[in-house]
Parts: structure tokens; C-alpha cells; sequence
């Protein structure tokens, strides 16, 4: 999600910026004046998303370490963490470079 949240804010000033492009140079307008437009486009709706993006952010990463954001506290009180050991057992890292083989084979040759 985070990846998403990262890369939405230059999606969408770029592609809002095409389509005010599009719609400059179907209606007429001069080349250069269409260039304007959509360079201006870009910055304003780049910088506000921006903005978001670095309100929405923190909250991103306070949900995912389990922490209460600012003002809500049903959540807070209503999330649990598993007292259970943890093994590592259950944990697959695949590294580059890592056989086709390895991969493929099965779970259960390794208990």
C-alpha cells in the first residue's frame, strides 16, 4: 500500500495534466499555451499531493506498527497482539539469486 501511496501523487498529475493537454489542443489552442497549461497543471496538483501525501503517510505507518493514531481510540483499544512464540519457521525470504528449484520445492521436506 505504501508503494501505491508513494508513487499516486505523480500518476495523477501527470495523467490529469495529459487530459488537460488533451482537451487544450482539441478546443483550439495554441501549442505553446497548451505547454503552459500542462506544466502548470503538473506542479500544482504534484505539490498538493504531495501535501496529502504527507499527511496520510503517518497514519499509514502508525496502523501498520499497531499504534493508536491521534483520535482514535476504538481502534486502539480494540487491537491485539498474539502472545504466541514465534519459530521463524513459517517465514519464506527469497534472495536474488536464489534456484528455481529452491523455490519450487516442497514445505513439508523441511520439517
Amino acid at each position: 500500500m505504501r508503494d501505491f501511496v508513494d508513487t499516486l501523487p505523480l500518476r495523477l498529475a501527470a495523467v490529469v495534466a495529459v487530459l488537460v493537454g488533451t482537451v487544450c489542443l482539441w478546443n483550439g489552442f495554441d501549442l505553446w499555451e497548451s505547454a503552459q497549461r500542462i506544466g502548470i497543471t503538473f506542479v500544482v496538483l504534484l505539490l498538493a499531493g504531495l501535501v496529502v501525501r504527507r499527511v496520510i503517510l503517518p497514519h499509514l505507518s502508525a496502523a501498520a506498527d499497531g499504534k493508536p493514531i491521534a483520535g482514535d481510540e476504538d481502534a486502539a483499544a480494540s487491537t491485539t497482539v498474539s502472545d504466541a512464540p514465534v519459530t521463524g519457521k513459517n517465514v519464506n525470504v527469497i534472495t536474488p539469486g536464489t534456484p528455481i528449484a529452491d523455490l519450487l520445492r516442497d514445505d513439508k521436506a523441511d520439517e
